[in-house]
């Protein structure tokens, strides 16, 4: 009976100290110690401006009903747009093109993808001449400025259209075709010390952040990878970031996707005055997961969206024809063996 009893005292004593440790910031800050976040990761710049980080594509459109008033209003400043005409843009300072059959995983897997490199000039010299695209003289050079104008790509009847991102800076050529001939005269620019100058309506967008800013007391807002492990709220499945935040920091949590990030990363928005844990608490562990960069403070990522785009594109590759990489056969290849591009 004594033996009994002294087990019954013993467990008696845990149920007392894990009551009172329920009850101690020490709980809060080990439940938020078993969570499992993973850095947004974001496109490195490349000639595929689909994959570009692109606050106006991102933050103008329809924001869910649930969204505060202040919150909203304060993102729908955030990108400030301006259009103005250039009558002699120089078309060296396209980097990127809006659209090509050569971009991502296509259907097309035998060409030298566009998305893999960093400017469509780089794109241009990569490729390997065929009788119907190529930059090696004068013939060429004529041959895709003649393209880009009157088949597809920057038709001469009227303004090219370009989109400046400024916090990439980076000029995007809008276009619908011709991509393949526009990196080629982007090479035979750069490489060849040509010149080419369209008439150009340029469409400016930047950033304030002023306004977001102003928030900074009322919300924490960060970026991180829309899903997590937690392992007290699932053993195999990864959770969301809204599950996690509602389980463990707060009784309200407002999350954006972001699109065009490498791995599902959305903005959270936690307002403090929802805060269920001590802001101390929640603060330290949200420090702790700044210095893992697991977390990115949205102004941060704002004011220097540049620095954390540092992901290349790849994509399963099937087959590559990539010719003769010593160019040492160029002028034999262009007259044989006919490529259809664009």
């Amino acid at each position: 009976m004594k033996i009994e009893a002294g087990k019954n005292k013993i467990k008696w004593h845990h149920k007392i100290i894990r009551w009172l440790y329920n009850r101690t910031p020490y709980l809060q800050s080990d439940n938020l110690n078993t969570l499992q976040l993973t850095p947004p990761k974001f496109y490195k710049p490349s000639v595929d401006a689909g994959l570009l980080f692109d606050w106006h594509y991102e933050l103008h459109r329809s924001y869910p009903p649930y969204l505060p008033n202040d919150l909203a209003e304060a993102l729908k400043k955030l990108v400030v747009t301006e259009k103005y005409e250039i009558p002699n843009f120089d078309f060296s300072n396209i980097s990127s093109l809006s659209h090509s059959k050569s971009f991502g995983p296509s259907l097309y897997p035998a060409r030298i993808n566009g998305s893999w490199f960093a400017d469509a000039a780089s794109w241009g010299q990569a490729m390997y001449p065929s009788d119907n695209l190529s930059g090696l003289d004068d013939s060429d050079w004529e041959q895709n400025i003649w393209y880009i104008e009157n088949r597809e790509g920057f038709s001469k009847s009227r303004p090219i259209t370009i989109n400046y991102f400024e916090w990439l800076n980076r000029f995007v050529g809008v276009q619908s075709g011709g991509s393949h001939h526009a990196a080629m005269v982007l090479h035979q620019i750069k490489n060849q010390k040509r010149s080419y100058t369209r008439h150009a309506v340029v469409t400016k967008y930047s950033l304030n952040s002023e306004e977001l800013a102003n928030l900074l007391d009322n919300y924490c807002m960060f970026a991180t990878a829309g899903k997590l492990h937690a392992p007290k709220l699932s053993d195999s499945d990864d959770v969301t970031i809204d599950q996690a935040v509602c389980e463990y920091i707060s009784f309200n949590v407002y999350t954006l996707a972001i699109h065009r990030s490498v791995n599902g990363a959305v903005m959270c928005f936690i307002p403090y005055k929802d805060l269920k844990i001590g802001n101390d608490v929640f603060q330290q562990w949200y420090k702790n997961q700044i210095a893992r960069k697991t977390i990115i403070p949205l102004l941060d990522l704002v004011d220097n969206t540049l620095e954390y785009c540092t992901t290349p594109y790849i994509h399963e590759i099937h087959s590559c024809h990539l010719g003769d990489p010593r160019r040492t056969n160029d002028k034999i290849a262009k007259s044989i063996s006919p490529v259809s591009f664009d």
